[in-house]
This record gives structure tokens, C-alpha cells and sequence, in this order.
């Protein structure tokens, strides 16, 4: 293997490490991505990959999350007590 392409797979590695640490900060489920995956990208890719402001960003467009989003939102909102 050249040292390329080993310098490429290095960098997926390390950026699917670090993308994995960031959308873990809030032990976000699976279940909890996939009901919200779409709303979050319409609504608040400017924001990403900074969760906090995901987060808020998620908050002041509630009104307009899907029905699934919105109760899967609200609900993880307060099992984290946030």
C-alpha cells in the first residue's frame, strides 16, 4: 500500500473517530438520529458539527420539526434533564 492512500485511510479513520466523539456528546441513540437525521440537516446544517448549537438550533425550530422528531426532541430533551 502506498503511503497515500495510507495517509487517506489514516485521515477517514480519524474523522470518523472524531464525528463519532462529537455526536456522542449527548449519548444520542440511534433510534434518537434516525427520527430527527432529515429535520436536523434542513434546519440546522450551518451549524453542525457544534452540538450545542445543534441543540439550540433544534430548540428554535421546533415548531417546525416533523411529529416524530419533535416527540423524539422533547423527549430526549428531558431525559437529559436539558
Amino acid at each position: 500500500m502506498n503511503a497515500g492512500i495510507l495517509s487517506a485511510c489514516f485521515f477517514c479513520v480519524s474523522l470518523a473517530s472524531a464525528q463519532a466523539q462529537v455526536a456522542n456528546k449527548y449519548n444520542i441513540t440511534p433510534e434518537e438520529q434516525a427520527a430527527c437525521q432529515v429535520d436536523a440537516t434542513t434546519l440546522c446544517s450551518h451549524v453542525y458539527p457544534d452540538q450545542d448549537a445543534l441543540v439550540a438550533c433544534m430548540r428554535s425550530n421546533e415548531s417546525s420539526l416533523t411529529p416524530l422528531c419533535r416527540k423524539t426532541f422533547t423527549a430526549g430533551l428531558q431525559k437529559r434533564h436539558m
